[in-house]
């Protein structure tokens, strides 16, 4: 049992785990399974009833009681993207380019203009990091005037939380802190 899927995710991604992670709650007509497939610590595949791909990793990811097991595959091969078909994706291979590229952290990242979502060229998820100006925008705070809720936002962001984790520290919903997260990028401050 887990109080919070998304910190079980969260262990298996900085665990760099393969393997399959199970998942159900609820009980009769109200009970839903799902799955989420790791390689190496990245999502590659989910499902949840009639969901699968993003839209399904992104329900699963916000589950809080249910239960779970994870079943180890490591050093079995397994598809290295997610299956993704949506339209406000870009990104390499699906006759876009992709946007907000980032090497020098522990993802890359792609903007998608509407909630994050995972990189579909690495099955990665996508993990919004400050920019130098950022960086520059919390040392010398009276240079930049931000209002409260985007500076907290700054502060939190640090190359290693995805929108969930950010959206649940700042005890807002994953649309508000989209929002916020939009606001710092057109400013320069981040990159998603």
């Amino acid at each position: 049992m887990t109080d919070n899927l998304a910190d079980i995710i969260h262990i298996i991604h900085i665990g760099c785990k393969s393997g399959t992670l199970t998942v159900e709650r609820g009980e009769g007509r109200t009970l839903e399974e799902g799955f989420i497939t790791f390689s190496g610590g990245r999502a590659v595949e989910a499902k949840v009833g009639q969901q699968s791909g993003l839209a399904a990793f992104n329900y699963l990811n916000m589950w809080q009681a249910c239960r779970f097991s994870f079943i180890n595959h490591e050093g079995q091969q397994t598809s290295s993207t997610f299956p993704f078909t949506s339209s406000q994706t870009s990104y390499p291979g699906n006759n876009g380019a992709a946007s907000g590229q980032y090497s020098g952290g522990p993802a890359s990242t792609h903007t998608t203009g509407g909630l994050h979502s995972y990189g579909a060229a690495e099955g990665r998820p996508l993990f919004p990091f400050r920019t130098q100006l950022g960086d520059a925008a919390l040392q010398y705070p009276e240079n930049i005037q931000l209002p409260r809720m985007q500076r907290r936002l700054l502060l939190l962001i640090n190359g290693q939380r995805n929108i969930h984790e950010l959206a649940r520290l700042m005890v807002r919903n994953l649309n508000e802190v989209q929002i916020l997260l939009n606001d710092l990028e057109r400013s320069g401050l981040i990159q998603q």
